[in-house]
């Protein structure tokens, strides 16, 4: 806030606090006094709770809406049962409710002036109320005179509280706190206004004028960024492509969790069901909580082209008009906005000024203590090409801003994940980080997408080709995975516009990044140049071969600035096109605005770049594939790299424009290739850090499965050997897999199809099939038999009628598991057992059993030699001796899971393996078997520290008391857990939760969740 702004009001915010200083203590002392009964460490609504019939508070006497508080005032009770932090409004509302021997609610006492302690009450709230709505300049006398009625108000209230409660506010200490009001006020009078002052008694005003204006100036930028233009260099008119206009819908994923050290985009594997860009917060802030203080960062990872750039957009404006389709957007209260790139900002500070220049000059020094009490939204726009100065404010923030509420979204290019990751890691464990990625558009959304596009196209271009037509041509072709990238289809609306039926149902992104060029080129010749007399007189092949030379130039150039990882071209880069262009007789403005874009301008300093990534990638993979082809080379893609310098990961996405390349030349130019370039391309994708599967498959897309493109990748590809690595074929992948299975190695692979399964089948018998839940009956019924399977059946209570029991029984098994069976064990062998009569499940050698110890796995001897996960089931006695003695034969195990039910004596049972990581399952504990559960966790409990990796209690009753008595008596056993204590949702709360984690921490080491 400006300092005149201030001087003007000084007095005013000294009477503030006068008011908050003093009042809210003596509010306090009067509920104090009205709820002596309640103990110090009990919170009010507890108190309330437990109030006798006999009692004269106000809530007793009340019900319904009367007895609320609102979310915020219940969280602030429950967090301080002191009442220190309660403001004067909640102060009264708990008088009003939780004190003994106060007036009704409707009693006239609280409104009728006079000396009653009630209309004291009510005086200082109104008076509070007054200052804190309206701002008023005033007179020193004046402020004397305000601060004189407050003197009076509180002494009075103070002598009514003594006259209420005499028994527990004596009158020696009635004249302390009568001198302690007159020796504060005096201070007050006397002070000097400070800056913590003004934070404290007057934030929320000041917030109340502070977000609309950050809205403004956010909306007074999100102008120049609105519209998105990236077939400009072909139209030569800038398109006005309005992102809100055009947006309809983003696949996004997210990630299980991320490990602490090492980062792996396979091993981490992302959530496969979708989460639509309206969700996106609601996803973030269950997946990292809604603290009010601290970091939390997002990682919104994506291809070129896939719309991170549009979806910081959209989230700019929506949260500007308030008002939109992204849900809890309109929670944060200042959003922040920032190119990557930028050089100008190395800490907080610098990204408030250059952010909100207009709100720093009117709050000054006030603004970064203020955003301490916002919710605040940093959107960083392009990770990838991060300046220093960017990393260092990121660092800024992340490390030294714990006391404000911050989100961050910062988007990325794939390949700088793991660059993203150490930035993160080095910040400490503390930091709260989820990674989310950015598919692109759903193949039911791409139609409404073209619509769009067109629509504003036409707008623009005054182009006469009907809608209809375009996306006729359309549908078909964006149904492949390429065209989920919006940029794609941005690209192929513009095409199909110019050159109806030009793109086939078929057509590659090399292909529709070759007619794009061949398009920008035919342009020129034809239209944009022959408005110059020096080009007119040129024949219409000299243009053309003269526009071919330029672009050859322009590659190049392109390529040394990716080389440095910029888009913006450098000044001697501009030159040098500059001077071919009067070396070959072209306008040079024209020439320029072919392809590049003007980013700024000055009368000395222009600033050209590609008009997106992915294009100047295209034409650096051009440049590359003409040097191979030249006689002059180098003839080595690794050799053309090495010269420009730079990380092989600022190269990835160039490399699979090299690919595309290679496969669509001519037959006569691909003999002028050096041989093995395919292998050397593939082996320099894998160097560079591809690892995600899907990258692998937008390669072998990308040139049509060629045999020579699919036998590389086949070496290079991430093949899987679990439920959680097992390569997960859908319909948009099912043809690319029909392919490529074949050449990769044995490995796990989950069918999830509706479409050409059958197709499909044929493919899947040198692998392990995943079968589960949602594809158990399809996929029986059309594997050849025996297949070698691992099941996993998580819903299905399989009856002795169910036909799925005879499919299962055909089958081989190296995995199986019968969840349902572990979860609910019965005292009779489940029907599914029958099927492990069968040798054949057994001959492939089980790895991973799931389900109840019967009868029938105790005499078929689980294979001791390959058994390395097994999840058993125990409800019986007999069971329990069972169980000791299989366990002594089974030597490899890795991890053991076992489910005692109340059934089992404590006393039949033995310990446990100290060999491998052991969790333990206690399911239907009450308070009425607490006992029990205790000593069956200490019979179990590996003898070694008597440590578990993480116990389970599902479907327990017990409430905190129980959970307190569980773990106490767990603790004087010596019994110790490794990770996680797992309880049921539904049985305590947020609050409770807290307090019973830290008690596990401290009596087992272990966290406790719920």
């Amino acid at each position: 806030m400006a300092a005149s702004v201030l001087n003007s009001r000084d007095l005013h915010w000294k009477f503030i606090k006068a008011l908050d200083k003093k009042g809210r203590p003596i509010l306090r002392k009067v509920l104090y006094l009205g709820t002596i009964t309640k103990p110090d460490t009990t919170h009010l609504l507890d108190y309330l709770k437990d109030l006798p019939p006999e009692s004269s508070a106000n809530y007793v006497k009340v019900a319904g809406k009367y007895r609320r508080f609102n979310a915020t005032q219940s969280e602030t009770i429950r967090n301080d049962p002191s009442y220190e932090n309660f403001d004067i409004t909640l102060l009264v509302l708990c008088i009003l409710l939780a004190c003994e021997n106060v007036a009704e609610f409707q009693d006239s006492a609280w409104y009728t002036e006079g000396p009653e302690l009630e209309n004291c009450i009510y005086v200082i709230k109104r008076k509070r109320n007054d200052a804190m709505h309206q701002i008023v300049s005033m007179t020193h006398v004046q402020l004397m005179d305000k601060i004189s009625e407050l003197r009076e108000i509180f002494k009075q209230t103070l002598r009514e509280a003594h006259k209420r409660y005499p028994a527990h506010f004596t009158s020696t200490e009635l004249n302390v706190d009568i001198q302690d009001v007159d020796m504060m006020l005096d201070e007050i009078s006397n002070e000097i206004i400070s800056q913590e002052d003004l934070v404290t008694l007057c934030s929320r005003m000041l917030l109340y004028d502070l977000e609309p204006l950050c809205r403004r100036e956010l909306l007074g930028n999100y102008q120049s960024m609105k519209n998105i233009n990236p077939v400009s260099f072909i139209t030569g008119v800038i398109l006005k492509l309005d992102v809100s206009h055009i947006f309809t819908d983003m696949e996004i994923d997210h990630l299980h969790h991320r490990h602490q050290t090492a980062f792996d985009p396979i091993q981490e594997r992302w959530i496969s069901n979708i989460v639509s860009y309206r969700n996106f917060f609601v996803e973030v802030e269950r997946s990292l909580g809604t603290s009010h203080q601290g970091i939390r960062v997002v990682m919104l990872e994506g291809l070129a082209g896939a719309g991170k750039t549009t979806m910081i957009r959209l989230m700019v404006k929506q949260w500007c008009d308030i008002e939109g389709t992204i849900a809890i957007l309109d929670t944060y209260q200042v959003v922040l906005h920032v190119m990557a790139l930028s050089p100008s900002t190395q800490n907080f500070e610098d990204l408030i000024q250059c952010s909100l220049p207009d709100s720093f000059l009117k709050y000054r020094s006030l603004l970064k203590p203020l955003l301490t009490q916002c919710k605040v939204l940093i959107l960083v726009d392009g990770f990838d090409e991060a300046t220093a100065s960017m990393i260092q404010m990121l660092t800024d923030i992340i490390c030294h801003q714990e006391n404000h509420n911050i989100t961050i979204v910062c988007t990325s290019r794939p390949e700088r994940s793991e660059t993203f990751h150490g930035l993160v890691t080095s910040c400490g464990p503390h930091l709260k980080v989820i990674y989310t990625r950015i598919k692109g558009v759903p193949v039911n959304k791409r139609v409404e997408l073209i619509e769009k596009t067109h629509k504003q196209m036409k707008q623009e271009t005054g182009s006469g080709v009907d809608t209809k037509l375009v996306v006729q041509q359309l549908q078909d072709l964006v149904k492949s995975e390429h065209y989920r990238l919006p940029l794609n289809i941005t690209l192929a609306v513009y095409v199909c516009d110019q050159e109806p039926g030009i793109l086939k149902a078929n057509a590659t992104q090399t292909e529709l990044y070759t007619h794009t060029f061949r398009l920008s080129k035919l342009k020129l010749v034809k239209e944009r140049l022959i408005k110059y007399p020096e080009v007119l007189v040129m024949s219409e092949k000299q243009r053309y071969d003269r526009i071919e030379e330029w672009y050859n130039v322009m590659d190049r150039e392109q390529f040394l600035a990716l080389s440095k990882d910029k888009l913006i071209l450098p000044e001697d880069a501009i030159e040098r096109l500059r001077e071919k262009s009067r070396l070959l007789n072209l306008p040079e403005e024209e020439m320029l605005g072919t392809f590049l874009s003007l980013k700024s301008i000055t009368p000395k300093d222009p600033q050209y770049s590609a008009p997106h990534k992915g294009l100047q990638e295209f034409c650096s993979a051009r440049h590359v594939m003409r040097t191979l082809l030249s006689e002059k080379g180098p003839h080595s893609v690794r050799e053309i790299l090495r010269q420009a310098g730079g990380d092989l990961i600022r190269y990835q996405n160039m490399l699979n424009h090299v690919v595309g390349l290679i496969h669509h030349q001519p037959q006569q130019q691909l003999q002028r290739l050096p041989e093995k370039v395919v292998t050397e391309v593939i082996t320099l994708l894998a160097e560079s850090g591809v690892r995600n599967r899907e990258q692998w498959l937008d390669l072998i897309i990308e040139t049509n499965a060629s045999h020579s493109v699919l036998t590389e990748i086949g070496t290079q590809f991430k093949t899987g050997d679990d439920f959680r690595s097992a390569i997960e074929v859908n319909d948009s992948w099912v043809h690319t897999y029909i392919k490529l299975l074949p050449v990769l190695p044995t490995s796990w692979v989950n069918a999830q199809v509706s479409t050409h399964l059958q197709q499909l089948v044929p493919y899947l018998v040198n692998h392990t099939v995943v079968v589960d839940d949602d594809n158990i009956y399809d996929l029986l019924t059309h594997l050849p038999r025996p297949s070698r399977l691992a099941a996993t059946i998580n819903k299905r209570n399989i009856t002795c009628q169910d036909p799925v029991l005879t499919l299962l029984g055909n089958h081989k098994y190296t995995n199986l598991q019968l969840w349902h069976e572990f979860r609910h064990p019965c005292t009779t062998n489940p029907a599914t057992h029958h099927i492990l009569q069968k040798s054949s499940v057994w001959d492939e050698g089980l790895r991973g059993f799931s389900g109840q110890l019967s009868e029938v796995v105790r005499d078929r001897q689980l294979n001791s030699t390959t058994l390395t996960n097994l999840d058993l089931s125990v409800a019986s006695n007999d069971m329990a001796i069972d169980l000791t003695s299989l366990l002594h034969t089974l030597t490899h195990l890795k991890c053991l899971s076992i489910h005692v039910t109340v059934d089992v004596s404590p006393e039949i049972v033995t310990a446990l393996p100290n060999s491998c990581e052991v969790k333990l399952y206690l399911s239907d504990v009450s308070a009425d078997i607490t006992d029990w559960a205790v000593d069956m966790t200490t019979a179990l409990a590996p003898t070694t520290l008597h440590r578990y990796g993480m116990t389970h209690f599902p479907r327990s009753t017990l409430n905190q008391e129980g959970w307190t008595n569980l773990i106490t008596s767990l603790a004087k056993h010596k019994v110790r857990v490794k990770e996680v204590i797992y309880v049921p949702l539904e049985i305590i709360t947020d609050e409770q939760r807290r307090e019973l984690s830290q008690l596990t921490k401290t009596k087992l080491g272990a966290m406790l969740v719920r």
